[in-house]
């Protein structure tokens, strides 16, 4: 399995691995990359996500309360 580079130890996540903790249908993960609305990882032809990444996708998806 791909590693990642700031943590050898942390794994690289896959789409269908990555949607579901998102919320998402892996549909929309797919869409959200394609419009570069999600920093992602090429491994060849595979697309993965760092957690670090999942995780700052969904602080500048964050709405906070009035």
């Amino acid at each position: 399995m791909a590693t990642n580079l700031k943590n050898p130890q942390a794994p690289n996540l896959a789409i269908p691995v990555a949607a579901p903790s998102l919320g998402m249908t892996e549909r929309q993960l797919q869409d959200a990359v394609a419009r570069r609305e999600i920093t992602y990882v090429k491994v060849g032809r595979f697309v993965r996500f760092r957690q670090s990444d999942l995780d700052d996708y969904i602080a500048r998806n964050t709405v906070e309360a009035l």
